[in-house]
């Protein structure tokens, strides 16, 4: 077994540094230089090493980095992917969660016309709904274009200005409801 190991050695181990460059570009297609950078940088670090060691002519130090930076890309692969589908769950939840704010935040505009508050009082938080709203289908598409860290972060602002909205319309129909009460009373 010495001679297959010693003659493994007396040259470059250029099929397995070709299957560890093969492994990084696959981790970097599965979005391994986002999802899984530490595990992404140690592969290509390894690869480095490799072509360095076979440079100095250290054929079975060439090896052991291969290998290893095939095994590293591989590993960046599968934790990126796992960690791309957690963020694009994230991002749905959160994208779900702003729908649902949206939604409500029409309602109480709905609800502070019927209180009858005045179109002048609620032009500006229709207009910031407006807004938000173009934010998001804006941040939809970059979802659906794999965008997945970015939006969802922008996505709970999103949601946290709607939520703010809706209690200043609460506040305004509740104002409003007030004001009614006692001139219905004296009636």
């Amino acid at each position: 077994m010495l001679p297959v190991t010693l003659t493994g050695c007396a040259e470059p181990p250029d099929k397995e540094i070709n299957q560890a460059q093969g492994a990084i570009a696959a981790a970097r297609a599965a979005g391994a230089e986002t999802f899984a950078s530490t595990e992404y940088k140690a592969a290509a670090e390894a690869l480095d090493k490799a072509r360095q060691a076979v440079s100095q002519r250290d054929y079975r130090l060439a090896l052991n980095h291969a290998l290893d930076a095939r095994e590293r890309a591989e590993t960046a692969a599968r934790t990126a992917a796992d960690e791309k589908a957690r963020a694009r769950a994230a991002a749905e939840a959160a994208w779900q969660s702003a729908q649902q704010a949206l939604q409500a935040s029409k309602g109480a505009l709905d609800a502070a016309r019927d209180a009858r508050v005045t179109e002048r009082r609620l032009t500006p938080f229709n207009r910031a709904i407006d807004q938000v709203e173009h934010a998001l289908l804006s941040l939809r598409s970059r979802i659906d274009q794999g965008d997945l860290i970015a939006p969802t972060e922008e996505l709970a602002a999103a949601k946290a200005k709607l939520d703010q909205v809706r209690s200043e319309i609460d506040a305004a129909a509740t104002a409003r409801s007030a004001q009614k009460s006692p001139a219905s009373k004296r009636r």
